[in-house]
């Protein structure tokens, strides 16, 4: 298993090497900043493996109950990420940005009890439930504002 991550992640891993790399060489951010982007290296590469280890028991049909937990973390993470990536470039921002997120992860956590979001019935078949577009859509408005701020900041230098 962890060889089959490796083989499968060993861009991504050479990236988050680099970012680590360049944040340790770099004299132009304040450390609070560099503080965030660690945790953003972190945060991407744990969701990394739990997505790989979902995948891995997608694949082998085995472990519902903890795919539909590493289903429900991965969902919920990306907004996190996102949101983080947000909170650390625009640094007059405030905390208030990871609550759609933490709605998000809240309504994620019910989908796995009432499959509101997704479910993985008794054969291990995954399907969307009502709300099966809502992690994407979060995402995508995450992008949007983001965009969004790096326009508006841009303008103004």
């Amino acid at each position: 298993m962890f060889n089959g991550y490796i083989l499968q992640n060993w861009s991504m891993i050479l990236i988050l090497l680099a970012f680590v790399i360049s944040l340790n060489i770099t004299v132009f951010l304040d450390k609070k900043t560099i503080k965030r982007m660690y945790t953003l290296i972190i945060a991407i590469f744990l969701l990394s493996i739990i997505v790989y280890v979902e995948f891995y028991f997608a694949d082998a049909g085995t472990n519902r109950t903890l795919r539909i937990i590493l289903m429900t973390i991965r969902y919920s993470a990306t907004p996190f990420i996102l949101a983080q990536v947000v909170f650390t470039l625009v640094k007059r921002l405030n905390w208030f940005i990871f609550i759609p997120a933490i709605v998000l992860a809240i309504i994620n956590i019910i989908s796995i009890f009432t499959g509101i979001v997704f479910r993985v019935s008794e054969d291990n078949v995954f399907s969307r439930g009502p709300l099966g577009l809502l992690p994407f859509i979060m995402v995508g408005v995450y992008c949007v504002f983001l965009i969004y701020l790096l326009f508006k900041r841009c303008n103004k230098q």
